[in-house]
């Protein structure tokens, strides 16, 4: 290690101690340092005086690229197997924004459980990926009193993270704080695609012969997708001409009209119009969706569908990436006491949606015929495609204080956690907890969709442990709606036909389920059952428009048939429009032309979060 202060080793007396530790040590003054890889066995203590007379300002070690070990750090162990304490010191990541790489504060790997962080600040850098202030790989950390923050995420979608321990760290944390920044906003959606060329003109209808009819025009060959252009027209000379025929979507020609040598009242008609492309579907948001890993970023949206032969939609936005203050993947354990643990104060934004798709261009008119008259504009035009539906924005990045192998806690965790590996002390009393929960809803109604919104969540009261064998109780309460009085500028009738659906667990099995309270449902009778491996709440309703309608408590009991460890969380059910969390419909009045309508509205949560978490002992 290069030191650009002061350095004594074990042959001389700590300050105020006057005695030697019996271990080697290097004192670093205030000031600025590069970053060091540890020595096992040798102690680092900072933030003395320029002359080590006693505390001074911070010793702050900025980090850089290590290309012996492949990593961006200020401090880098491994395998520190001899008993090592870094103490004091403030070390700073670098930037590695253009490079890609995580800027981490330290780095800690290997199978050695020697090395003690005490009074550290760690603040990671700003990275091109996956922002971590304190990585260990392997090893076994104690820290005392860290102060520790993730650091900046650049790139769409890329997370933040206070502390990664994986691949079977140990790590006992004793006091201090650890808080995650924000997750980078997702990527926003591509372009959506361009407008179809305009069909091609039909060709002109021939010529009529004494009595007989002349022949439509030949329909020219729109090529996909663009909308094809109408036949020609045909020709009239004695008798009306034949129509043009139809090819590539483009509609037949019109009939000429009657002629003679010397004309006639009826002028040859004109071609057709083309047909209007139908539009393209918009791209689904991407899912920000946890899944067990060493690191998280937002998924990407997907793309939107193309015209059929109209325009394409929009592209789905990215999703923003996750904010997590602590993260615990594999075997090994983690361990806080008194450490308070969060995340960014807001979640990062998913990526926009791309815009809808132009709408396609009508067929060109067909030609008129060389005798017998023709229309005033030949054939004619068609209107235009219809233009392609917008892309969904993304999904907003999770925060969590900690993500322990799926088992969550809130942003703001403080106190005593301790890993599904590792023996827990007596559990928590269990309190009732709300979550928010963005849903998005594929309506469908006469024929015609659309995609919306719809911001709910639920309060869930959860067992914090629960024993193997036993039967607990899980009571759910969904958000109440505040039921509209219209939609479109039509009014609202009611709302009937509510139904929540909430999942089993694997580790857990249904044994039976009731509901209480509730109001403003109108005269149906609630029900809740087990359906397709889900608990589903029925509300019949009807819910009559501007009340807010507040739902039954459904209490399911379960039976904890999964091994000790399993982390069984309750969440909302669903994946899919097809496989929604929420169904419901809606009377519509007064439409023109239709009347009264009822809609259909299927909801799911691309990023549904554990609502309540209960661990089987």
């Amino acid at each position: 290690m290069r030191i650009r202060g002061r350095a004594v080793r074990d042959d001389r007396p700590r300050p105020g101690t006057g005695r030697a530790t019996g271990r080697d040590e290097v004192w670093a003054a205030q000031g600025g340092y590069p970053a060091f890889t540890v020595r096992s066995g040798v102690d680092v203590r900072g933030g003395y005086s320029a002359d080590f007379s006693g505390s001074g300002a911070a010793t702050v070690v900025s980090g850089s690229y290590d290309p012996a070990s492949g990593v961006s750090a200020a401090i880098i162990a491994h395998d520190v197997t001899a008993p090592t304490t870094v103490a004091g010191l403030t070390a700073v990541g670098g930037d590695e924004s253009t490079s890609g790489r995580t800027s981490l504060a330290a780095y800690v790997d290997g199978s050695g459980a020697g090395l003690s962080l005490d009074g550290v600040t760690l603040t990671g850098g700003v990275s091109g990926s996956s922002a971590t202030a304190l990585l260990v790989d392997g090893a076994t950390v104690a820290l005392t009193a860290p102060v520790i923050r993730s650091g900046d995420a650049t790139g769409a979608g890329q997370s933040a993270y206070g502390v990664r321990a994986i691949n079977g760290a140990v790590l006992d944390i004793d006091g201090g704080s650890i808080e995650s920044g924000a997750g980078a906003a997702g990527a926003a959606a591509p372009v959506a695609p361009s407008a179809p060329a305009p069909g091609c003109a039909g060709g002109a209808g021939g010529n009529g012969s004494g009595s007989n009819r002349g022949p439509g025009g030949a329909a020219c060959a729109g090529s996909a997708p663009a909308n094809s252009g109408a036949g020609g027209n045909g020709g009239g000379y004695s008798s009306s001409g034949e129509s043009g025929a139809p090819s590539g979507g483009g509609a037949s020609g019109g009939s000429g009209g009657c002629g003679s040598l010397f004309g006639c009242g009826t002028d040859a008609s004109g071609g057709s119009a083309g047909w209007a492309g139908s539009a393209g579907s918009g791209g689904e948001g991407g899912s920000s969706t946890l899944a067990a890993g060493v690191t998280f970023s937002g998924q990407a949206g997907s793309a939107g569908t193309a015209g059929a032969p109209g325009a394409g939609g929009g592209g789905g936005g990215g999703a923003g990436g996750p904010s997590i203050g602590l993260l615990h993947s594999g075997s090994g354990s983690v361990a806080t006491s008194g450490s308070p643990i969060g995340a960014a104060p807001t979640a990062s934004a998913g990526g926009n949606g791309g815009a809808a798709g132009a709408a396609g261009v009508g067929g060109a008119p067909g030609n008129c015929a060389n005798i017998g008259g023709c229309g005033p504009s030949g054939g004619a035009s068609s209107g235009s495609g219809n233009a392609g539906t917008a892309g969904r924005s993304g999904a907003a990045g999770l925060r969590y204080g900690i993500w322990d192998n799926g088992a969550t806690t809130d942003p703001s965790h403080s106190g005593t956690t301790t890993s599904s590996t590792t023996t827990s002390s007596t559990a928590p009393a269990a309190q009732p907890v709300h979550t928010a929960v963005a849903m998005s809803c594929y309506t469908t109604a006469a024929g015609q969709t659309s995609y919306d919104a719809n911001d709910t969540g639920a309060t869930v009261l959860a067992p914090t442990t629960v024993a193997a064998g036993a039967d607990f109780d899980v009571e759910l309460t969904p958000d109440p709606m505040a039921v509209p009085t219209s939609g479109g500028g039509y009014p609202i009738g009611y709302v009937a036909n509510v139904q929540y659906r909430f999942n089993v667990p694997a580790g857990a099995t249904f044994v039976g389920a009731t509901y209480s309270g509730g109001s403003n449902l109108g005269s149906g009778t609630p029900s809740v059952a087990v359906s397709g491996g889900k608990v589903v709440l029925t509300v019949p309703g009807t819910l009559a428009a501007g009340v807010s309608a507040n739902f039954p408590k459904v209490t399911v009991t379960f039976q904890a048939t999964g091994a000790a460890g399993t982390s069984l969380g309750f969440a909302y059910a669903g994946t899919s429009y097809g496989d929604p969390a929420l169904t419901f419909q809606t009377r519509v009045n007064n439409i023109p032309i239709l009347g009264s309508v009822t809609s259909t509205s299927n909801c799911y949560a691309a990023t549904n979060p554990i609502l309540a978490t209960t661990v089987i002992s």
